[in-house]
């Protein structure tokens, strides 16, 4: 077969020769198409490498590649990891830390220095023996007819979470966590049961009525009207603050950090960012009453902002519940503590001639028991509306009423 012509228009030349030469031009064609490349390439490898100016070879280049890998997987794994305590709150992690240095002592101290060999018998021993004793001088709880304090049901029952919820970041599984055996589960409820039978109850924030808040309201909006300037805006904040414990039934912390963006006077709605309570979605919907009637969260917010742009305080953004400045001439741009929030609330009660013992989570606890009535004690309702997803929890709001709900429900 003559493929002379193919050879020719690929050489870009006509076509020279006698055949035979034609023959070995077209192999020398497809020599170099084949194989001409790659050697010139290597050639011109060589040639770079030995001017410095060369890729590195193959076997070099995997060995950066592969530390400079494992050097980005342990920066991100030590990122990652300060990400992941964000999981929680400052305060729990600060205790955390420290019980469970504890705990890590204890085991040492009777042999045992690896925690994963740990089982629920050596927890129980370290709360009773270890942690009880060295914490003795920070227990508040007083037992009626004992010359001495001692530590709540809640507080070993925090000890007891700072312990699981270590062994949980050591990737030890539910099933065969320690602090989360029946042993500690057992230990847990007998030690609240003898606090029990010693005549210690747990204390539980105090119930009021609605109408007692409906005379807070009032007794706050005489306070707006008689006060000016800067002492006019706190007892406008401060009823702000009222309302929405009331309507939302929201704890104090989550009161104190509301952004003046983040309430929607159009709908009626509050967008909180994440707390305790609200940990679907930062923007998680609360709706509130209408602010169209008086003595409302979004009317007094209304107020509110009209007061703060009067003295000077930039209404539409920043944080609705302020700390005052410490010359007390103005506020401060952070939110205000429940702290705070708690005394300032207290100190109008005690002016009123109101308080009897309530404080900042009265609202909460009061709210949803009020609520259960108008609900008719339907368990999920409530429990949606408050944000609770644990029943035990739920349960502890309503317990002054829990023989209204239907047996079984929680």
């Amino acid at each position: 077969m003559d493929r002379s012509g193919d050879a020719s228009a690929r050489a870009g030349v006509g076509a020279a020769g006698s055949p035979g030469e034609r023959g070995l031009w077209e192999a020398d064609v497809e020599w170099g198409a084949s194989d001409w490349g790659r050697w010139r390439s290597g050639v011109e490898g060589s040639w770079n490498r030995a001017r410095g100016v060369g890729a590195v070879p193959a076997e070099q280049r995997e060995a950066r590649e592969v530390a400079a890998a494992r050097e980005r997987y342990e920066a991100a794994v030590r990122e990652g990891g300060r990400v992941s305590r964000k999981a929680v709150s400052g305060g729990f992690e600060e205790e955390r830390e420290k019980t469970f240095a504890e705990y890590r002592e204890s085991l040492t101290s009777v042999g045992c220095p690896d925690v994963l060999e740990a089982v629920g018998m050596d927890v129980v021993a370290f709360i009773q023996g270890w942690w009880l004793p060295n914490h003795e001088k920070n227990f508040r709880t007083v037992v009626e007819g004992e010359n001495k304090k001692v530590a709540s049901a809640s507080a070993v029952k925090a000890v007891i979470g700072h312990v699981a919820k270590s062994y949980s970041m050591l990737g030890v599984a539910d099933a065969v966590n320690p602090a989360k055996s029946e042993a500690v589960r057992s230990y847990r409820e007998g030690y609240r049961n003898e606090l029990h039978e010693r005549g210690v109850r747990e204390k539980r924030a105090k119930i009021m009525s609605e109408s007692k808040v409906t005379q807070l309201v009032e007794h706050l909006n005489r306070e707006v009207r008689s006060r000016k300037g800067i002492s006019r805006c706190c007892a406008a904040m401060d009823r702000a603050a009222v309302l929405y414990l009331w309507e939302t039934w929201a704890r104090g912390k989550e009161c104190g950090t509301v952004e003046a963006g983040q309430v929607d006077v159009a709908d009626s709605i509050v967008r909180p960012g994440w707390s305790k309570t609200i940990r679907e979605e930062p923007s998680a919907e609360i709706r509130v009453r209408s602010g169209a009637e008086p003595n409302t969260f979004i009317w007094a917010a209304g107020l509110l902002t009209h007061e703060m742009s009067e003295c000077s305080v930039a209404p539409g953004r920043g944080y609705l519940f302020r700390p005052l400045t410490r010359r007390k001439d103005g506020f401060l741009d952070e939110s205000l503590s429940a702290g705070a929030m708690n005394r300032r609330v207290q100190r109008h009660m005690q002016r009123a001639g109101m308080h009897n013992g309530e404080t900042l989570h009265s609202f909460r606890r009061s709210a949803v028991q009020h609520a259960a009535e108008l609900e008719g004690y339907d368990v999920e309702r409530l429990m949606s509306l408050g944000r609770w997803k644990s029943k035990s929890a739920f349960r502890i709001y309503v317990e002054e009423i829990a023989g209204a709900f239907a047996r079984g429900s929680m």
